[in-house]
């Protein structure tokens, strides 16, 4: 069933068959794009698209304290000050940065001026800092694109950023919000699993011009969505999946309002962009996981092939115990040959 909202196109899925040809690059859906037109994000459960840096109770460094034991939780209803929002991302990620050079790890983009951007950047004395000033006037963005290759990879190894998760591969995206449903299966069942598509076309359209909106006269700018491409030579796991990120940059970075939140799926609409086709959202009954991972397994899509090395082979020969059935009906093993098919049995 397709239905459009104010926001978004809504396509409900009613097997795992049905939602992979609903996803596949040669389906109506994205049959007239280019390769690689759009990105996609899988999530378990019908969620909001909040970046880790915004979600509840997620620990970031605290900004007033920054002692080893310094974290405070992220609360949702009453986001931080700009200032203090921002001030706690930073010190997360130098901690990231320092904890990743002690272990001789490789940082991306990694020299002398970044090590110093950090200490500008948490400089006392807020209105001192030329970054700060620009900032606060609207002058630059958080985070600076000095940063975004070393976020990428804190992001992938779990530290809380404003960056969301996609990827070039809609089977991929599709992997992980099945896997993830199909292991906590103490979850409601009720619920749905999601992929996103994400017009990187549209995007451009309105980058071109984001002051030429229905939201905004010429003269105000309200905000635009970056598609960030990272360098996958330090992220193996990052190129099997085909990952890419998405950076919204709000209206304002003004230090003493509340930090701007907003979930994903409400920022086209929140920006003016144009076409409500920028954003599809595909849907599968959540207790369709199982069967929804089989369905990718035969399309070579498993986490032996998403993540790299032994972690991979390991990944890809545990899940298989998440195997279910593909259509509304129950599948059955030969004793014979070992093959999983529907069960025909009269």
């Amino acid at each position: 069933m397709q239905y459009e909202s104010k926001r978004f196109t809504v396509i409900d899925c009613q097997d795992p068959l049905q939602f992979v040809r609903a996803i596949s690059p040669i389906s109506e859906h994205f049959l007239m794009d280019e390769p690689r037109e759009w990105i996609f994000r899988g999530q378990e459960s019908d969620w909001p698209l909040i970046p880790t840096a915004f979600r509840k109770d997620v620990l970031l460094k605290n900004p007033v304290d920054e002692s080893p034991n310094g974290w405070m939780p992220v609360n949702e209803k009453f986001p931080l000050q700009n200032e203090l929002q921002i001030r706690s991302e930073i010190l997360t990620l130098k901690t990231f940065l320092e904890r990743a050079d002690l272990s001789g790890l490789r940082i991306p983009e990694d020299s002398f001026s970044l090590r110093k951007l950090f200490n500008e950047l948490l400089e006392p004395g807020y209105q001192k800092t030329l970054y700060q000033q620009e900032l606060d006037s609207g002058k630059a963005i958080w985070p600076p694109g000095q940063l975004w290759s070393l976020i990428s990879l804190a992001q992938h190894y779990g530290v809380p950023t404003r960056f969301l998760d996609w990827s070039r591969n809609p089977y991929k995206a599709a992997y992980f919000a099945a896997v993830r449903a199909a292991v906590n299966t103490s979850e409601v069942t009720d619920d749905k699993l999601v992929v996103w598509a994400f017009s990187e076309s549209e995007n451009l359209k309105y980058e071109i011009n984001p002051w030429d909106n229905l939201n905004s006269d010429k003269n105000k700018f309200c905000g635009k969505i970056e598609i960030i491409k990272p360098p996958y030579a330090s992220n193996p796991n990052l190129l099997q999946q085909e990952g890419v990120h998405t950076l919204y940059i709000p209206p304002t970075f003004q230090r003493d309002i509340p930090t701007d939140n907003t979930a994903f799926e409400e920022i086209p609409q929140k920006i003016g962009m144009l076409s409500e086709a920028a954003l599809i959202k595909f849907t599968l009954p959540r207790h369709m996981a199982h069967g929804m991972l089989f369905t990718l397994a035969k399309e070579g899509i498993s986490g032996s092939t998403l993540y790299s090395g032994y972690e991979g082979v390991t990944k890809g020969m545990l899940e298989e115990r998440y195997w279910g059935w593909i259509l509304d009906t129950p599948l059955r093993r030969s004793p014979t040959q070992g093959r999983r098919f529907p069960d025909d049995k009269k």
